[in-house]
């Protein structure tokens, strides 16, 4: 299967919170977000975002939940923040309850989604994150790609987006030339 995604640039923590809260404001009850990228990529800067946009309370701070393991913060809809990062194996995630939660109720979010992408729903949209000079770049795929699907609705910030097709965007194959 091949991914279409969208493929921009992020200037700075602003522009990636920007775009998060694109995000919350889209999403809809049951749906998932997979996060990918390397360590201060800025997957939890981009949750905060997603949670201003799901009219999370300001008092409610978001941190990652790399200990925690998960999350939850009420608003629009639920925010289920879930962190992989720690987890040995897909059976591990299985036995905390990852199937039943994630993709079911309001909006769930996993940082470090690329540790075991068969665990993710079918209709989870990924988001892969990578350091560039002073700021990041972004690429955004869902399964019908971002003609059909709830992508097309967001505001993206920055320069334009353009289409970048990708085998597998959770092993990053969506930076690789064309």
């Amino acid at each position: 299967m091949i991914w279409v995604g969208r493929r921009g640039w992020l200037p700075d923590e602003a522009a990636t919170r920007a775009l998060g809260e694109s995000l919350g404001r889209t999403a809809q009850a049951g749906d998932a977000l997979a996060l990918v990228g390397p360590l201060a990529a800025g997957k939890t800067t981009l949750t905060q975002g997603i949670a201003k946009g799901l009219d999370v309370p300001a008092d409610r701070r978001v941190t990652s939940p790399t200990f925690a393991l998960a999350n939850e913060l009420p608003g629009r809809l639920l925010l289920l923040h879930v962190d992989v990062y720690r987890l040995g194996s897909a059976d591990e995630a299985e036995d905390l309850g990852f199937r039943e939660r994630v993709g079911h109720e309001g909006l769930a979010v996993i940082e470090w989604a690329d540790r075991f992408p068969s665990l993710l729903p079918g209709h989870a949209v990924w988001v892969v994150l990578e350091h560039a000079n002073d700021g990041r770049r972004a690429a955004l795929f869902e399964p019908d790609g971002p003609e059909d699907g709830w992508l097309s609705e967001l505001s993206l910030p920055g320069e334009p987006w353009e289409t970048v097709r990708a085998e597998r965007p959770w092993d990053r194959s969506c930076w690789q030339p064309r």
